[in-house]
């Protein structure tokens, strides 16, 4: 890590901030319209439609192994997994988004090259903007090779209709051809989208951190974590590196909130601090990139759940269980003793990406029904992250036990969250409460393509 600097004056951090401010504007204003997604709301609509379906996201990975020599970069790796018993345990998808004309097979063999490169079962390329025939084309092509494409016709307000849905069931891609609901769709999109411009604009800051310890560090841990996500397919080598990064991660945020007060080389924690760490995890614009910093800490916190899971379901490893620290060992004995364990990599996904960091009485039958799963064995499953980490919590006491003669205290205490991720931005925590589903417009029922 690197050292903090006394007597700097102001660091990057404010003036990254006020960039992130405004591409997050835009990116609200790119996903309105009456036509199909293109360009980076293209790439937020794949992760979206993969992370409904079931599957854990990591978007925007990138390679650069030497010095700013870009070797890879890929929109979405999606993985699902499986059960102990048999069969492939875990399931690993690379997705590429492209929109317009100007795409042709060199893009196509790129695709499939990355799938090869990362030791992937399948490849989705998600287009629009053009014909569907064309997209039909490249998938009857490839699909042999594991390579598998989709074409999306027009905006979300019609993906009801979408052929995309059923080609996905056809291709072993998704669990049902069934279109996911139309408020699920849009709240992962702007999930994703969100993520997204955080996740660029804190790496722009990095490229010249000037003298801001907390873009410094940033800047060595992105890299570290981008090489162990896409090159340690061994689960137990990749738990463990990620295990080491995590509290430097988690500083990082509080290092991030001193520099907006103190300037760079802050050092200690003061009460102004305090105030902006508060802020940023409750109001959606406030200190945008001690929120992408916060977002950083917790992507690296469910890579090691991912990771984690893939251990305890029996995915192949040049370490044993027993050889892990003991906090990650409990844990893997606790996970292999539940129901469905290749679960929870989503259901923690889920929490913190789509429904805020928290989920009240009333939202844990809502994420158990996505998942199919029953509601004690979600909240089982997410207990495990409870166990692992100070910043999540985790406790749902019988409803008999919070009856009062006081009805209002009574309805406080069934009102309190079941489920809290503590350090999550407030990017997200707005995600659910503000996106509504639009009216289906008469345009939209003429979309049809697959």
């Amino acid at each position: 890590m690197s050292r903090q600097r006394e007597g700097a004056p102001l660091g990057s951090v404010r003036s990254a901030t006020t960039v992130l401010q405004i591409v997050m504007v835009a990116a609200i204003v790119s996903h309105r319209g009456e036509e199909a997604p293109r360009g980076k709301a293209l790439e937020d609509l794949a992760v979206a439609v993969m992370s409904v379906s079931g599957y854990y996201m990591s978007a925007q990975l990138v390679e650069r192994p030497y010095g700013d020599d870009e070797v890879l970069e890929l929109d979405a790796l999606a993985v699902r997994l499986g059960g102990r018993a048999g069969g492939e345990v875990a399931h690993r998808v690379t997705v590429e988004a492209k929109s317009g004309t100007g795409w042709g097979y060199s893009q196509v063999f790129k695709l499939f090259g990355q799938k090869e490169y990362l030791r992937a079962g399948n490849a989705l390329f998600v287009v629009s903007g053009c014909e569907s025939a064309r997209v039909d084309r490249v998938d009857d092509r490839f699909g042999r090779l594991g390579l598998h494409a989709v074409h999306v016709p027009g905006p979300l307000s019609g993906a009801s209709s979408w052929r995309m849905w059923q080609r996905l069931a056809d291709r072993g891609l998704a669990a049902s051809a069934v279109a996911p609901s139309q408020l699920a769709l849009i709240r992962a999109t702007r999930a994703a989208a969100r993520r997204r411009l955080a996740e660029e604009a804190l790496r722009r800051a990095v490229r010249n951190p000037g003298h801001s310890a907390a873009l410094a560090d940033a800047a060595h841990l992105m890299k570290a974590t981008d090489d162990v996500g896409l090159h340690l397919a061994d689960p137990g080598a990749r738990l463990l590196a990620l295990w080491s990064m995590r509290d430097f991660w988690r500083r990082l945020g509080s290092l991030a909130a001193e520099e907006e007060t103190q300037g760079a080389g802050a050092y200690g924690r003061t009460p102004e601090g305090e105030r902006i760490l508060s802020e940023a995890g409750r109001l959606k614009d406030a200190y945008p990139l001690v929120q992408a910093m916060q977002l950083a800490a917790l992507r690296v916190q469910l890579d090691i759940l991912l990771a984690l899971t893939e251990m305890s379901v029996g995915c192949p490893s040049r370490y044993h269980i027993d050889e892990l620290p003991q906090p990650l060992r409990n844990s893997c004995r606790l996970l292999q003793q539940l129901s469905s364990p290749q679960a929870l990599p989503w259901l923690a996904q889920q929490t913190v990406w789509h429904w805020g960091g928290t989920l009240q009485r009333p939202d844990l039958p809502a994420l158990a029904a996505d998942a199919a799963l029953p509601a004690d064995v979600v909240f089982g499953l997410l207990r495990v992250a409870n166990q692992l980490y100070s910043n999540w919590y985790a406790r749902m006491p019988p409803e008999d036990s919070l009856r009062r003669r006081n009805k209002r205290r009574e309805k406080e205490l069934l009102a309190e969250p079941v489920v809290r991720v503590s350090g999550t931005p407030g990017l997200l925590n707005s995600i659910r409460r503000r996106v509504r589903a639009p009216r289906p417009s008469a345009k939209s029922e003429q979309y049809g393509g697959g």
